[in-house]
């Protein structure tokens, strides 16, 4: 999802913003994988929950010096608000699924991201790290499409399945009459 609404950890009375980044998609997956992620999330486990919010930007002592009974609900909710954007698992599409082809891991899909935001995008490794997936993924279809509207203005539109002929590449101005 685009611009999602911000999430935010409040706890012991501050309040922690909090960012659901590439960098934590990467080492959440690295250090967990997404089964053991929601598995953890579901039973409460502190070390799951703790790892999410730290990666996302909460600090490291998230839960010292406060009743976890207190906490517990309020990480638990932040914490799958984050999973749900970092893994893309709200993504809405109209697209039909592909059916055909090998699948790829999320540690591959993120590298693949990273890959996507520093090399075509020409973005920072910080910056890259720095962004969501879906921030990163938006980016590359933009500039996907832009390229692709600059290729059918200098070389015309593709033939159609109907059988129509190509449109013409627009004339040169430069280009004197004969």
């Amino acid at each position: 999802m685009l611009a999602p609404d911000a999430t935010t950890l409040r706890i012991a009375g501050e309040v922690h913003p909090l960012r659901a980044s590439l960098r934590a998609g990467i080492r959440l997956e690295r250090n967990f994988g997404l089964p053991a992620l929601a598995e953890g999330l579901a039973i409460g486990s502190v070390t799951v929950l703790s790892a999410i919010l730290v990666e996302s930007g909460a600090p490291e002592d998230v839960f010292h010096a406060v009743s976890l009974g207190d906490a517990l609900p309020e990480a638990q909710i932040a914490a799958a608000a984050l999973l749900t954007e970092i893994y893309g698992l709200d993504h809405e599409s109209d697209a039909e699924p592909k059916k055909e082809g090998k699948g790829v891991t999320h540690a591959e899909a993120f590298a693949s991201l990273y890959r996507g935001a520093t090399g075509i995008l020409g973005w920072s490794p910080e910056d890259a790290l720095d962004a969501t997936p879906s921030e990163i993924a938006e980016a590359i279809q933009g500039r996907h499409d832009f390229v692709g509207d600059i290729l059918k203005a200098v070389f015309g539109s593709p033939k159609t399945d109907e059988g129509d002929e190509p449109s013409p590449a627009p004339a040169n101005s430069n280009e004197t009459p004969e």
